[in-house]
């Protein structure tokens, strides 16, 4: 199940009028709080992808994906990991800006 994620324009040329927020999170602060791996994957432009539980929220709050490799971490409006699966319109996806959209906000 994932969040009520919302906004009157969507970001970067999406024709959807709701999108999914996420939050950007300092990388090093959140690794150093030794966060539980709870799924890895790829999304559609085969990044790999660790979810975390929140270190502070646990399960009462939103996942957490992680790019290591770019090390960008962000807070998912998601609370499980359901929907995060292989060509998931769902999927985090790294863009070139640094920011991260679900991958049917990307015109790939």
């Amino acid at each position: 199940m994932h969040g009520a994620g919302g906004g009157s324009t969507p970001p970067h040329g999406s024709n959807h009028l709701n999108f999914i927020i996420m939050q950007k999170l300092n990388y090093d602060k959140l690794m150093a709080y030794k966060p539980t791996k709870i799924h890895e994957g790829y999304n559609q432009r085969k990044q790999a992808i660790t979810y975390y539980e929140h270190p502070i929220g646990g399960d009462m709050d939103c996942i957490i994906a992680v790019f290591n490799k770019q090390r960008v971490a962000v807070l998912t409006d998601f609370f499980d990991t359901e929907d995060f699966y292989t060509d998931s319109d769902y999927n985090p996806i790294l863009l070139d800006d640094g920011s991260v959209v679900c991958a049917f906000e990307t015109e790939d």
